[in-house]
């Protein structure tokens, strides 16, 4: 049996050849279709403009300096007693004595701390450390004003201006 005249879809009112032209003429519109989306994604002058733009280091630069006064600094102090100063403000404290060390909290009248600082005490030697409070001075422990162990740490917050609150690995 011979088809002399390719069949017409009804609905479509289009008659097609055989399966082949079908399929060879469908593969060259995806081909073409392909070759036109490859082109546009290989636009490398749109790609180069956004990598410039996240490249720009000058945003970075100005968020790490914004940042920069959130880095905490460690500072090392040997002896048995020390006294709090300002430059100890916002920063970790470690303290590297054998022997037992006694940290001072200076009135504010000698080391006007702003009002919300924070200073962390580790204890890194053997030593327990002692929170004291300096002359006017109040601190407040839920435990107590000592580390707990070696390479605890406390943390005091300056609360009121002659106020500290001690919190973290504290012992009585």
């Amino acid at each position: 049996m011979t088809i002399s005249t390719p069949p017409t879809v009804p609905l479509l009112g289009q008659s097609y050849g055989n399966a082949a032209d079908v399929l060879n003429t469908a593969l060259a519109g995806i081909v073409t279709s392909a070759n036109t989306d490859i082109a546009a994604k290989a636009d490398t002058s749109a790609m180069t403009t956004a990598l410039a733009a996240k490249a720009d280091t000058s945003a970075m630069t100005t968020a790490l300096a914004a940042k920069a006064d959130k880095i905490v600094t460690h500072t090392q102090q040997a002896g048995t007693a020390y006294t709090l100063v300002l430059a100890d403000a916002s920063t970790t404290v470690e303290l590297t004595s054998a022997d037992a060390v006694a940290v001072t909290v200076p009135p504010h009248s000698s080391v006007a701390y702003p009002v919300g600082t924070v200073i962390t005490l580790r204890q890194h030697g053997a030593g327990q450390v002692t929170v004291t409070a300096g002359v006017g001075v109040t601190l407040r422990a839920p435990v107590g004003a000592k580390t707990a162990h070696q390479y605890g740490a406390v943390a005091i917050v300056q609360r009121a201006a002659d106020e500290w609150v001690i919190s973290g690995d504290a012992a009585a």
